[in-house]
């Protein structure tokens, strides 16, 4: 019975809430991205969240802290993917309707994104999910796996601001 109760009482309040670490957190992720000049800016800015909540967060150093400051982060890049994702989908079509009286042929850019979007996505769980394992049983998959999806989703990002912007 006591081991239930203690079981329940850990599982009744998480040491912190992942929607508070983006309250506290992502606008630094979100001004840092905003005022970015350039890619290599931009580049800076992966990590820049969840690095200052593992620093500042009572239990950001553990396994299950350092793992939900990554998760967070991914989920303000997974924001800014979407975004970049929109935009970049419409600036193509503008595009594709603008060459597709001479050329129809080549007006297929927005086609050929909603594609390769759909595969990367597929392609970017795969090798999280293999980066989640290789690790085997330890507590370190944890960080591989969720590392690995910040990685992925930010660097995505920042490709797809570069398909619509070019290399600033």
């Amino acid at each position: 019975m006591k081991r239930t109760v203690l079981v329940m009482s850990i599982l009744a309040t998480p040491l912190w809430a992942e929607e508070s670490i983006v309250k506290r957190y992502g606008p630094l992720l979100t001004q840092c991205y905003a005022q970015a000049a350039d890619t290599a800016a931009l580049k800076d800015c992966i990590g820049a969240m969840s690095g200052n909540c593992m620093a500042k967060e009572d239990q950001g150093e553990t396994t299950y802290g350092m793992a939900t400051c990554t998760s967070s982060e991914t989920e303000v890049w997974d924001g800014f993917l979407n975004n970049e994702y929109r935009q970049t989908m419409t600036y193509f079509k503008v595009q594709d309707m603008d060459e597709a009286e001479l050329f129809p042929e080549f007006a297929n850019r927005a086609n050929a994104l909603k594609k390769a979007q759909r595969a990367w996505l597929v392609y970017r769980d795969a090798a999280c999910d293999l980066e989640y394992a290789l690790p085997g049983a330890g507590s370190i998959r944890q960080l591989t796996g969720t590392g690995c999806m910040l990685q992925m989703t930010a660097e995505r990002t920042i490709e797809l601001k570069q398909m619509r912007e070019g290399e600033n």
